[in-house]
This record gives C-alpha cells, sequence and structure tokens, in this order.
C-alpha cells in the first residue's frame, strides 16, 4: 500500500533541481526556456481567438473599444514577454512568469468588473456569473508548458483568489442571494453555494495539469539517468554487458572476491615510435588503435578495465564470471587472436601507406581478485586488484624476453582445454614470485 505522506515526499524530492544529475538539469533548463518561448506565442495565438468574440460580441462602439483595449493591453505585455525572452536572464525571466499569471487576472477581472459595473451597476451578480470567468482557465493552462510545478501553482492560488475576491465583494456590495436554481440561472440572483465552489473543476484540472508536469519531469529524469547510466558503463564493459546491467536497477558490487581473467596488451616500441609523430598523428593512431582492441575484446564478452598509455587491460568473468568452468579463460584467448587479427588489418593498410608495421604483446592469466567499485565520490571506477592482475603484467612483459606476441598462464592453459594450439614455454622467473612461471605460446 502506497503512503500517501511518503509518495508526495518522494516527488518533491524527485522534482528539487539539485538531486538532478547535471546533464538532466541542463535538459530541464533548455526545455523550461523552450517552454516559456512556446506559451509566448500561445498567447498571441489566444489572442487572435480572443479577438473573434470580442469584436462580435460589442453591442456599440464604447464597447468594442473597452474590449480593443483590453486586447491591446494584453499584446503589449505579450510583446515585452517576447522582447525579454530574447535578452534577459533565466533567472529573471522566472520571475516575469509569475507577473505574466498574475497580470492576466488583473487584466481577466478588471474586463469582468467594468462590464458589471457597465450593465448591472446595482447587481454585482452580472460578475458572478459571467461566462467570461471561463477565461481564468488560459493562465492556468499555459503554466504546463513551462515545467514548473510552483507556476502552476501560483497560477491556480491566483485563480482562486481573484474568484472568490469577486464573490466576496458581491456579497458585501449587496449581491442578492437565493436558493432556487431557477431563480439563480434565469434570475438576478446567485446560489452562493454553487458560486464559491465552481472553480473545483479548475482545481481538479490543475491536479491532472501537476502530475503530467510531474511525470515529464520523472521520465527526462530516469531517460537522462539511465543514458548517464548506459555512458558510464560503456566506458568499461560490452555493449551486450551494458544493455543486462541498465535494464535492470541493480548496482554494481562495491566488492567482492571472484576468480576472473586477465588480458595485458602492449604495443612494442612505442614510446620509440611515438617520438616521431605528430601530436594529431599520434591521437589519431592512438584512438583508430584502441578502437580496433576494445571491438575485439567486446565481442567476446570482456570488460576495458583501464588504458595505461599504450597500453590496455581488459578482464573476463566481470561483473559477473560466466557459469560455464573455464569459459572466461576461453573468451579471453579468443579475444587476444581476435586483437592479433584486427592488428594484422591495421598492419595492411599501414604498409600500403609506407607506415612502420606495430607489433604487439599480450599476456593472459586466471585467479582470484578483488572486483568492485572505488574511487572518491568525484571520480569512481570499475576495477579488479590482486596478485593475478601483477602476473597478467609480467606474463605480458614475458613476451619481450621470450620474443612472442602471445602468451598465457598455465591456469589459462588448463581452462582453455585445448581449445587454441600451443606451444609451452621456458620457465621464467619473474618478479615478486617465488617460483619460475610456467606459460604457453598461443598459435594461431
Amino acid at each position: 500500500m502506497i503512503h500517501p505522506i511518503r509518495a508526495l515526499r518522494d516527488m518533491v524530492c524527485l522534482l528539487q533541481r539539485e538531486s538532478m544529475s547535471a546533464p538532466v538539469r541542463s535538459v530541464l533548463d533548455f526545455e523550461e526556456k523552450n517552454g516559456a518561448r512556446m506559451a509566448n506565442l500561445f498567447r498571441y495565438a489566444l489572442a487572435a481567438l480572443i479577438a473573434i468574440p470580442i469584436v462580435f460580441a460589442a453591442q456599440n462602439g464604447r464597447e468594442l473599444i473597452i474590449n480593443l483595449v483590453a486586447l491591446s493591453a494584453y499584446l503589449l505585455f505579450t510583446i515585452l514577454h517576447t522582447v525579454l525572452l530574447r535578452r534577459r536572464s533565466s533567472s529573471f525571466m522566472v520571475v516575469f512568469n509569475y507577473l505574466a499569471v498574475l497580470y492576466d487576472y488583473v487584466l481577466i477581472s478588471g474586463l469582468i468588473v467594468y462590464y458589471s459595473k457597465l450593465v448591472s451597476p446595482g447587481n454585482f451578480a452580472h460578475a458572478a456569473k459571467n461566462p467570461t470567468l471561463l477565461y481564468f482557465l488560459f493562465p492556468l493552462a499555459l503554466t504546463v508548458l513551462q515545467f514548473r510545478l510552483r507556476l502552476l501553482i501560483f497560477a491556480l492560488i491566483c485563480l482562486c483568489t481573484f474568484w472568490w475576491s469577486l464573490i466576496a465583494y458581491g456579497v458585501f456590495t449587496g449581491m442578492p442571494l437565493t436558493n432556487d436554481w431557477n431563480e439563480y440561472l434565469l434570475g438576478p440572483a446567485v446560489i452562493l453555494s454553487d458560486a464559491v465552489t465552481r472553480p473545483v473543476p479548475f482545481v481538479g484540472l490543475a491536479l491532472l495539469l501537476s502530475y503530467s508536469i510531474y511525470r515529464s519531469i520523472f521520465m527526462i529524469r530516469r531517460i537522462g539517468d539511465l543514458e548517464s547510466r548506459r555512458a558510464s558503463l560503456a566506458r568499461f564493459f560490452s555493449p551486450d554487458v551494458v544493455e543486462e546491467l541498465s535494464s535492470t536497477d541493480s548496482n554494481l558490487s562495491p566488492g567482492v572476491r571472484q576468480r576472473v581473467t586477465i588480458l595485458f596488451m602492449d604495443i612494442r616500441n612505442f614510446t620509440k615510435m611515438s617520438e616521431g609523430m605528430d601530436s594529431a598523428d599520434l591521437a589519431a593512431f592512438l584512438t583508430d588503435f584502441r578502437d580496433r582492441m576494445i571491438a575485439a575484446i567486446f565481442e567476446h564478452g570482456g570488460t576495458i578495465d583501464k588504458f595505461v598509455g599504450d597500453a590496455i587491460m581488459a578482464t573476463f568473468g566481470t561483473p559477473r564470471p560466466s557459469p560455464v568452468a573455464g569459459l572466461d579463460a576461453r573468451n579471453a584467448v579468443q579475444a587476444g587472436l581476435a586483437m592479433k587479427r584486427a592488428l594484422a588489418d591495421l598492419n595492411r593498410d599501414r604498409e600500403r601507406k609506407g607506415l612502420p608495421l606495430i607489433g604487439i604483446g599480450i599476456g593472459i592469466h586466471t585467479g582470484e581478485v578483488f572486483c568492485g567499485t572505488i574511487g572518491s565520490e568525484g571520480r569512481v571506477e570499475y576495477t579488479v586488484i590482486g596478485d593475478a592482475v601483477n602476473t597478467a603484467s609480467r606474463i605480458e612483459s614475458m613476451c619481450k624476453f621470450l620474443k612472442v606476441d602471445f602468451l598465457i598462464s598455465e591456469a589459462v592453459f588448463e581452462d582453455q582445454q585445448g581449445a587454441v594450439r600451443t606451444v609451452k614455454m621456458p620457465l621464467v622467473r619473474v618478479k615478486g614470485k617465488e617460483f619460475p612461471v610456467a606459460t604457453y605460446q598461443v598459435l594461431e
């Protein structure tokens, strides 16, 4: 069961700009400004529509002049609104929008009072039953275009205040009252209870419009947060994983220990190569190279952990390990082979352009690591930490010593179960390890 007080509190919190992300606030600010411009255009359209009854309803020249004066006042304020929309700051326009609502109600009420005094000077019931009161709806409706719930509430308060002020003034000046509906509809008297409660439909409409504004802001915020979440996840995960994570309310784990396969890739002699490259060419090369490597990793369900200069660290089995034993390691090996094929395509393009060929080293290891999101409030990243990460990095470095381009650890060799051809390499002692590390070269 939904608790009304709690639901109202949640709605208020959702509408507070401080709790929104910067992209959502930016979208809402743009829509508010665009809504103010649309409301201004609708004022011109309403002026054109109002001009028809104003001209044809006038009984004589005097009434026509009064009607045209009221219409001109409405148009002049609308023109001023147009000018200010182009020149003033958004904060000033927020205040002006409130003034516009107040101005409209003053203008409509003034016109009603004038005609009541003109047509029925001794009986203010003319004002209480005047169909012009229906025009009170227009300022209320225009506020919906601006996505500001407070402006709509202000318009509703103005509507009720001016309406009940007219009724109160009529009672104070001796407006005849009755309980007979026939006399109320056809005669000079007013049923007070009906006159007082007649704004109730407008209040109901305002509530519906308020909920429409709330739903619009809710959807903008939800879509904005979802796209922001997608953009953040897309930095690390493959499209399939991004879709899975963003389509649910689950968040990434703050930290667990699990078995993960880690892949390191490094460009050979990149420092020497980059020294002779123009900065623009270097940026273009790295972008193209990374795009090709990332595509190969994502194609096999990998996750980009980080870029370190020209090196790439990727993980397989994150954020959740595969339910099939050894599948993450096999996917990592297949991703490494795909990276080599992507490199071959890149080198063919470079060879045609007369550019030097690129070499890489790939090292893969499987082991238990800490896996989760870490960082401060301003910068949070998803990563893996542990000895297995260091081992994978060391294995990639061994590619230079052993003069090969693709090595896997014994743990990966066991997991891949002969899925690819390999050659066992000599044992090598690496930094940080008590015993020599057994590796296998992966062949095409």
